[in-house]
């Protein structure tokens, strides 16, 4: 997937070239540009705390984990109204920018995201027990959220995350990528309590964290590797 996803960055390649059909009016959107969550998605409907859409009178999350509405038809129904920006250019925090980069890592690598996940990422993680995904009714895991694990395998991903931005594991490109992510970013709204990817405590701390659940928290601190 490095490879792949890396010559496409390299080429600017769009979204739409794997997935415009599920992305709406998101389409134009870089792979570059999804990580940062500068997709340029309409903030129309957008919680800027939360990162939740709502349509109607429910959030589009809860929607899609309860069956009532799938990922794909979640990028047809929200975040392409009015206020739709050009691609890379504002950085505001929502969930279905994480979705989209799930649909990037598809087109990429040809399978369901979630099973790549299990395949490649899951086994470096040396799990002592087994996790779980919370799919939507197409069988496409939630990846905002509803990826479950026990607290020491939560905690093993964070010590990777660690290695890697301590140049113990991964490549300079995703050391790079891992230092940007867990650093705050000036947000659409001033918020800076979050990087890409991960919750920042601050503009100069060095404390990110990964939110589980019902807002459980992994709080990570790389510089003094503590968790």
């Amino acid at each position: 997937m490095k490879g792949k996803l890396k010559a496409s960055m390299t080429r600017q390649i769009s979204i739409a070239i794997f997935f415009a059909e599920h992305l709406g009016g998101g389409g134009d959107a870089k792979i570059k540009d999804i990580s940062p969550m500068s997709r340029g998605a309409s903030p129309k409907g957008l919680d800027k705390i939360t990162g939740n859409y709502s349509y109607g009178s429910s959030a589009v999350g809860y929607m899609i984990s309860r069956s009532r509405m799938t990922i794909n038809e979640s990028f047809k129904k929200v975040g392409t109204d009015e206020g739709k920006k050009a691609s890379g250019g504002e950085t505001s925090y929502n969930n279905l920018d994480t979705e989209a980069l799930a649909l990037a890592i598809t087109g990429a690598t040809k399978e369901p995201f979630h099973e790549y996940f299990n395949r490649r990422i899951w086994p470096q993680m040396n799990s002592e027990h087994r996790g779980m995904w919370g799919l939507d009714s197409n069988k496409q895991a939630i990846a905002h959220a509803y990826f479950f694990a026990s607290v020491r395998d939560y905690s093993k991903i964070a010590i990777h995350l660690i290695n890697i931005y301590k140049g113990r594991a991964g490549d300079e490109c995703l050391r790079n990528y891992i230092k940007d992510t867990t650093s705050a970013q000036k947000h659409v709204g001033g918020n800076i309590w979050y990087g890409y990817q991960f919750w920042v405590y601050g503009a100069r701390a060095s404390t990110s964290a990964m939110l589980r659940y019902q807002g459980q928290e992994i709080i990570i601190n790389p510089e003094n590797k503590k968790l």
